[in-house]
């Protein structure tokens, strides 16, 4: 692959620089494949049910149904594999044990899987064969394996051949010496911060330390400019409040109505700012509305499967969608519901005229209670979900709070007919709640039926994205987002953005109308991972973050760590932050001192020479040290002893750059600890630990060569990884 030539630091084109991922990403496709190929006996695989041509006319599309997904490397024979658009498969007359088995079978074909059927009991889908693909002459007993989703891949090489909204490509291609030219608008120079942010918000801005509070003084300055884009780096180590900065200033951009776009390389991490922003508006109780807070105007777009938690379900997308397309049905929705309560209540008023003894108060009562309740909570659902999922520029203030008396008065009803003890003075109380309720209602339904709602699934969808000024997804997902007809976002911001691909960062960055583009990052934490070693060479792993540092981009830096002990904090200090870091108040106090461990070996960090060269490689060729396994399992139940007289939760966290220490280590481990849900022990590669934090943190370096240098350490990023994964500890 001589042709994937190095990605320039600098271009001097637009057209240059969307080129110069073309090559390296085709071969990170590539490599992609290939790893799925090697492992191809641990795919997700299935059997053929139906597979039948969408039209004899050549077009190699085939409409496929399959009992069930299952794989022999999972314990039931089941996995939570499901099938999605832009998944590769292999199609063949048998299950394929080694990817060498395809040559042997004959017969047997890749296949892109185009559409899914979620309608169908079966796992129905459509896909499209390569012309190169052998179909012609299978056997009617099929196989069909999952090898890689390159939907990712194939949104990227799209966009990179797009040429929309290029304000801020070109901001990025500017020369650094040109930034610094233009750093100030003519038009906006003489503005000042003042006001940006509005009173509501103030109160979250004082929980902010200098220079997290500065960094979004400075973003709002740089978006109130509507001639030039820009662009601004927050930069700090873990533990410093990247991701709640960025919360406070969305929920500040939400205070003021400006339209945001969130992204993040993995859903985990755009659910992660998306869960603080939600902590923070109800902590900060900006709803005007009693008893609930309206969400409609933040939207989540993630894989529902791919985050563990409810912090985030109201948010998301297809649950948003589920509750909106109950609450919009003709025959179940807030229509109906009003109908049926207004109708209730009208039947309730015409028995106020009548003569009425005790026993037909009492009946009347059981009567009014039975219907009453049971219409009350369809009713309570609709209007909830509505306040909450409808987005308020939509709605109407107006509404919500109509809606929100009504839900008073129907409480108020309720308890009324709940009392024990019902005479006359009851039943005319009764009475005038009800011919209260009953005008209100007929208001709201009145004000509604004036609102254009979405019926089908996907006009409710498009809805809810068109709607949201908030706006979270990956980078990938925001891909959507080209297709749909959206009011320009005022702002882009991108969280993990040191672990986001340049390439990948090109799909948000071109959005209709979009300026400004603020990126959080650590430089000196892992860059994205890249399968190939000739796309790694080339720079394909390279971040935007990434480059515009090293063009000498001014950053936003983050200085106060909350969760290191200073210790620890000081090591890393000198090497990677130039001293400029400052201990947290908190983590100076002598409450925040931990002692776990006695003896000299043991301080808040400790290195453990093992002078036995055990190093082996496994039946896979991986490397491993088995002294060095048996030495952490002495320290985990050194731990544990210690832990196991304390009532606090303890976390340890185990990391090796090796998988197959890794693999080793849990083994050992094995389920051992899982009845003490207060004491967590989590064991997991170098990358794979990146953005997690435990109290505890025991590094197991395998090797070391004959002068005890550590390979692994020679690279910074995954020296800063590893060592700044501990609150109190790290060996």
């Amino acid at each position: 692959m001589s042709s994937v030539e190095k990605i320039p630091q600098s271009f001097e084109t637009v057209d240059h620089y969307l080129s110069s991922f073309d090559f390296p990403l085709l071969e990170e496709a590539r490599a992609d494949i290939a790893a799925s190929l090697n492992d191809i006996d641990k795919s997700p695989f299935a059997e053929l049910i139906v597979f039948d041509e969408v039209k004899a006319d050549r077009s190699l599309v085939f409409d496929v149904k399959v009992d069930y997904w299952r794989n022999r490397c999972s314990s039931d024979g089941r996995v939570p594999y499901s099938t999605s658009p832009g998944d590769i498969v292999v199609i063949s007359n048998a299950k394929p044990e080694a990817a060498s088995d395809l040559q042997r079978f004959g017969y047997w074909t890749f296949a892109y899987v185009t559409d899914v059927n979620e309608n169908e009991d079966y796992d129905s889908f459509r896909v499209r064969v390569p012309p190169s693909g052998i179909v012609k002459g299978m056997r009617r007993s099929l196989h069909i394996v999952f090898l890689v989703n390159v939907m990712p891949i194939s949104r990227v090489w799209s966009m990179l051949r797009m040429r929309k909204n290029l304000n801020l490509l070109k901001k990025v291609l500017c020369p650094a010496h040109e930034k610094r030219i233009e750093q100030k608008c003519d038009v906006c120079s003489a503005s000042t911060n003042d006001g940006l942010v509005g009173e509501a918000a103030r109160n979250l801005l004082s929980k902010l330390n200098d220079s997290q509070a500065n960094a979004i003084f400075r973003c709002h300055a740089a978006m109130k400019c509507h001639h030039k884009a820009s662009v601004e780096l927050i930069c700090g180590p873990p533990g410093t409040g990247k991701t709640r900065t960025l919360s406070v200033m969305l929920v500040t951009l939400l205070r003021m109505k400006s339209r945001t776009v969130t992204c993040a390389p993995t859903d985990a991490v755009t659910a992660r700012v998306a869960s603080q922003l939600l902590k923070l508006i109800r902590e900060s109780s900006m709803s005007k509305f009693d008893g609930f807070c309206p969400l409609g105007d933040i939207l989540l777009v993630i894989n529902k499967n791919s985050v563990d938690g409810e912090d985030v379900a109201e948010i998301s997308l297809d649950y948003r969608v589920d509750m909106l397309r109950d609450c919009f049905a003709p025959a179940t929705g807030w229509n109906r519901c009003i109908s049926s309560m207004i109708i209730l209540l009208e039947e309730l008023g015409e028995l106020e005229e009548a003569p009425m003894i005790k026993v037909k108060i009492n009946s009347l009562v059981d009567y009014a209670k039975c219907r009453v309740c049971s219409t009350v909570s369809s009713l309570r659902r609709c209007m909830l979900t509505m306040c909450t999922h409808v987005p308020l520029l939509f709605l109407r203030d107006e509404n919500v709070e109509r809606m929100v008396r009504a839900l008073s008065l129907l409480d108020s009803l309720e308890g009324m007919l709940s009392h024990k003890k019902f005479g006359s003075k009851e039943l005319e109380e009764l009475f005038s709640l009800s011919s209260q309720c009953g005008v209100l209602l007929k208001d709201i339904q009145r004000s509604l039926g004036t609102l254009n709602f979405p019926s089908s699934k996907g006009q409710i969808m498009e809805f809810c994205i068109q709607m949201a000024s908030s706006f979270f997804c990956t980078a990938s997902n925001s891909y959507k987002l080209h297709s749909v007809n959206v009011k320009p976002f005022d702002l882009l911001v991108v969280d993990d953005a040191s672990q986001m691909k340049e390439c990948e960062a090109v799909i948000p960055l071109q959005l209709r109308g979009l300026r400004h583009v603020v990126l959080a990052g650590d430089a000196f934490q892992l860059p994205a991972i890249v399968k190939s070693r000739i796309s790694r060479e080339a720079g394909f792993g390279r971040s935007l973050f990434e480059r515009l540092g090293s063009l000498g981009h001014a950053k936003h830096l983050l200085n106060i760590p909350y969760r290191m002990h200073p210790s620890i904090s000081q090591f890393l200090n000198s090497i990677f932050y130039r001293k400029q870091i400052l201990d947290a108040p908190d983590v100076k106090r002598k409450s925040y001192e931990k002692t776990y461990l006695t003896g000299p070996y043991f301080g808040p960090y400790a290195f453990i020479n093992v002078p036995w060269r055990e190093e082996e490689l496994d039946n896979l060729g991986h490397r491993r040290n088995l002294v060095e396994v048996a030495l952490v399992m002495q320290i985990v139940q050194s731990l544990f002893k210690a832990w196991n007289t304390s009532e606090k939760k303890l976390s340890v966290g185990v990391i090796s750059p090796y998988a197959a220490q890794v693999f080793a280590i849990q083994d050992r481990i094995g389920q051992r600890y899982n009845n003490h849900p207060y004491f967590d022990v989590n064991v997991r590669t170098i990358d794979g630990f990146q953005g997690g934090e435990e109290d505890i943190v025991i590094i197991s370096t395998v090797r070391s060569n004959r002068a005890g240098s550590i390979g692994f350490l020679s690279n910074l990023h995954w020296t800063s990884v590893a060592l700044t994964r501990a609150r109190y500890g790290s060996n």
